[in-house]
């Protein structure tokens, strides 16, 4: 009710405002728009300014409960800007006649695209706003709700042709509504909410993990991978026995059962080295049973991305920073320091990369 008096009372004081300033000699207008036409933007606004009133005498008729009244000024607004600009100073017609018809068009596309969110073609929306209208009148004069038959006389169409109408002259409903259940107030989101389906924080902790998982991995080597894979049912696959691998791969079900042993092996070491990623002061002590030296070689191996992310954790000596955002230790966890712990496991490949970038 309150919104209602606002808008009201700002309606009324543009009605003043606009009648203070309004250009009722059609000479005056030709004037200021010949003014305009020949470069004097000063003309332009005080043309605009003295129509505001036939602006707002056409918007007044194009009223509809979910249409702001200034939404629909500014589009006036806009058609009127436009008839100026077009409007030829050898029409025989006035510039108010001209100037009505770009406002109403302006208003009208205004209301066909915001006057329901399911967004229909230009006639169907020009059928429905007069439906809308008819029906409101004849309920006023008759009392009651009107029949097809009479909204179809009123009209000048079938009364098929109203049942057709019908169905796009719905109003739309929005989750966030309220209704009341069992003497309770919920929602339409609440009432419809999916149960089975996950929440959008549920799917991105999901999608974070399986990224994690596959940084994780990179510290195997391939037959390492493949077994691990198929004996824990990545990929959506079902778990596989021991000999199913075996003969995939063909080798001996206890070759097979070594490899899966020292790759379990391998994570272990990885997964105890992040849970105490937090205590470590310095990249060094990743990896104790490896020289300094060592562990520069392998970090000056890394790629440009790889090392810019590390540097984000450690400073230039490679001890740990004292401001580290969580999401920066999460990538430098889960991505760079296993990389580094398959670069000092695999001293062919640092000595490789050497040897190419000597070259």
């Amino acid at each position: 009710m309150e919104k209602e008096t606002d808008e009201i009372y700002s309606e009324n004081i543009f009605f003043k405002d606009a009648n203070k300033y309004f250009i009722n000699s059609e000479d005056k207008r030709k004037e200021l728009i010949k003014a305009y036409k020949d470069g004097d933007k000063a003309a332009l606004n005080e043309l605009v300014m003295g129509s505001q009133l036939l602006v707002a005498t056409t918007a007044n008729c194009y009223k509809y409960p979910n249409i702001d009244f200034m939404d629909l000024i500014q589009e006036g607004n806009i058609g009127l800007i436009r008839a100026i600009k077009m409007f030829d100073l050898s029409y025989e017609s006035t510039f108010a006649t001209y100037a009505n018809y770009w406002i109403k068009n302006y208003m009208n596309k205004f209301i066909n695209k915001n006057i329901s969110q399911i967004v229909y073609p230009k006639h169907i929306n020009a059928l429905v706003v007069s439906y809308k209208k008819i029906t409101t009148l004849l309920e006023q004069s008759l009392g009651r709700k009107a029949t097809a038959n009479e909204i179809a006389e009123y009209m000048g169409i079938t009364p098929k042709k109203v049942e057709e109408i019908q169905k796009y002259a719905f109003d739309s409903i929005s989750f966030d509504d309220e209704i009341t259940v069992f003497e309770s107030p919920v929602t339409f989101k609440e009432l419809f909410a999916d149960t089975n389906s996950k929440s959008i924080d549920d799917q991105l902790v999901e999608k974070e993990n399986v990224r994690v998982v596959k940084s994780i991995l990179e510290v195997l080597n391939e037959k390492e991978k493949m077994v691990v894979f198929a004996r824990y049912g990545f990929n959506n696959n079902e778990p596989r026995t021991l000999q199913s691998v075996a003969d995939e791969l063909f080798l001996s079900r206890e070759r097979v059962r070594q490899i899966e042993n020292e790759a379990l092996l391998k994570l272990r070491k990885v997964c105890n080295k992040l849970n105490d990623f937090q205590k470590e002061k310095c990249l060094y002590d990743f990896f104790p049973r490896y020289s300094k030296e060592d562990i520069l070689t392998a970090v000056t191996r890394l790629s440009p991305n790889q090392q810019k992310i590390l540097f984000k954790k450690f400073d230039e000596q490679l001890r740990v920073k004292k401001e580290t955002c969580n999401q920066n230790e999460k990538e430098i966890m889960f991505s760079v320091i296993p990389k580094i712990g398959y670069l000092l496991e695999h001293p062919c490949l640092i000595k490789k990369n050497y040897k190419n970038n000597k070259k």
